[in-house]
C-alpha cells in the first residue's frame, strides 16, 4: 500500500488557549531526551513562579513544543487528563486523533529527517530558543501510512529504543560497582575510616603543569591533546609517555579528575601528577582516591577557579598496602574490558536505531 505524504498542517492545528489560572494543576517541564516530565522529578523541587495563572493547560494526546526545536524538544503529553506547561510553550491539538498514533508522530517530529528540517528553517533567534516560524513547521511534508501501520513503526522503534535504555543502565551500574568496590576494600577517601597510612600528595607524585598549545598548533590527527576537559585535539610529539593522572586546575570544572592515553600531550590546563611512586601507589587506586575525596578544599579563586602546586603542597592521601592497590586495579581492568565491549554494543544499537528510523520514515 502507497504511503500518503502531507503536511504537517494537515494533522496538528493549534490548541485552543487555556490558561492554568486559579486551577490547580501538576507542572510539568519538557526534557530534551525524556520529554514531559513533571517539574519535581526533573528538579527535586518546584521552580515555577509563585504566579502560575499565565501558564498553558495541556491535556493528553496534545503536541507540546519548546526549544531549541533542532534538538527535537518537542513531546505529546500523555502524564494526565491536564496538566500545565510553561507559557513560552506552543500546544497543537491532532486534527483527527482517530488516524495518528501520537506516539508515531512524536517519533517522526524527532527523527533526523525533521531535525534537518528544523535546521534549515530556523528563525534567527537566541541560542537556546532556536525555532521556527510556525507555517515552515506546518509546512513540513511527512510520512502518514495507516494507523496499523503508525502503530506498528512505533512499537519497533519503542523496542529498540528500550535496548539502547538498558545499556545505558547497565554502564551506569558499572560505574556505581566501581564505586563500591572501592569504598569496600579501601573505605570513604574523605574520612580514611580504615586508618590507612597517610602521606602527602608531593610525596609520592610531582605536580606539573605543562606548556599550553595554541589551538592553531592542534590538528586532526597525531598523538592525544589533553587540556582542562579531557581530549581536545592533536598533537605531533608527546609529553607523556605512559598513563597519567591529571586534575584539572583551571575554569569551571576544576578539580576534576581524567586519566590521559600514553603517548599524550598534556596542556597547562591539567595538572598532571609525574613522577608517582609506584612501589607505594598505584596510578588507578590514586585516580579513584582523587575521585572520592575530592579537590575542593585545595580550589581557590571565585571567577577564575584554580589550582596550584602551592595548593597541593599539604594534600593528604591514604596509602593502603601496594598488594591490595594491585588487586583494585585488577578487578577494575576486568570491569573496564566489559565497558568496553558493553560501548561497542551500544554503538551497534545506535547504529541500529538509527537504521530502523531511517526505513521507518521512508515509505514502503
Amino acid at each position: 500500500m502507497k504511503w500518503e505524504t502531507v503536511k504537517l498542517g494537515e494533522v496538528i492545528v493549534p490548541a485552543k488557549l487555556r490558561r492554568a489560572g486559579n486551577g490547580d494543576f501538576p507542572i510539568l517541564s519538557m526534557t530534551m531526551h525524556n520529554g514531559l516530565v513533571d517539574q519535581g522529578d526533573k528538579f527535586k523541587k518546584r521552580i515555577a513562579s509563585a504566579d502560575i495563572s499565565p501558564y498553558k493547560v495541556v491535556e493528553r494526546n496534545q503536541l507540546v513544543v519548546g526549544f531549541p526545536i533542532d534538538e527535537g524538544v518537542l513531546a505529546f503529553q500523555n502524564l494526565y487528563p491536564e496538566a500545565i506547561v510553561s507559557p513560552a510553550y506552543d500546544i497543537w491539538e491532532l486534527r483527527n486523533p482517530e488516524g495518528v498514533d501520537p506516539n508515531y508522530l512524536q517519533k517522526l517530529l524527532r527523527s533526523p529527517r525533521s531535525l534537518a528540517y528544523y535546521t534549515a528553517n530556523l528563525r534567527s533567534t537566541t541560542a537556546r530558543r532556536r525555532t521556527i516560524p510556525k507555517e515552515a513547521f506546518l509546512d513540513m511534508p511527512i510520512p502518514l501510512p495507516p494507523l496499523s501501520e503508525q502503530e506498528r513503526i512505533a512499537s519497533l522503534l519503542d523496542a529498540a529504543d528500550r535496548l539502547r535504555a538498558q545499556r545505558r543502565d547497565a554502564l551506569r551500574r558499572l560505574d556505581a560497582l566501581t564505586h563500591s568496590l572501592f569504598l569496600d576494600a579501601f573505605g570513604d577517601p574523605a574520612h580514611n575510616p580504615k586508618n590507612w597510612p597517610v602521606v602527602k600528595l608531593t610525596e609520592i607524585s610531582r605536580p606539573k603543569q605543562w606548556p599550553t598549545i595554541a589551538a592553531n598548533q592542534l590538528s586532526g590527527s597525531g598523538h592525544p591533546v589533553f587540556g582542562a576537559n579531557g581530549l581536545i585535539g592533536y598533537h605531533d610529539i608527546y609529553n607523556h609517555a605512559e598513563p597519567t593522572v591529571l586534575i584539572t586546575c583551571r575554569g569551571a570544572t576544576c578539580g576534576t579528575i581524567n586519566v590521559c592515553p600514553p603517548k599524550t600531550y598534556v596542556t597547562g590546563n591539567a595538572m598532571a601528577l609525574d613522577n608517582l611512586a609506584e612501589d607505594k601507589i598505584h596510578r588507578t587506586f590514586l585516580e579513584w582516591f582523587l575521585k572520592g575525596k575530592g579537590l575542593r578544599n585545595v580550589i581557590s579563586g571565585t571567577a577564575q577557579p584554580q589550582i596550584t602546586r602551592e595548593g597541593l603542597t599539604n594534600y593528604t592521601v591514604a596509602l593502603p598496602p601496594l598488594s591490595l592497590q594491585l588487586e583494585f586495579a585488577s578487578r577494575l581492568e576486568q570491569i573496564e574490558g566489559l565497558r568496553s565491549r558493553m560501548e561497542r554494543q551500544g554503538l551497534e544499537l545506535d547504529g541500529l536505531f538509527a537504521s530502523l528510523q531511517s526505513a521507518a520514515f521512508a515509505g514502503p
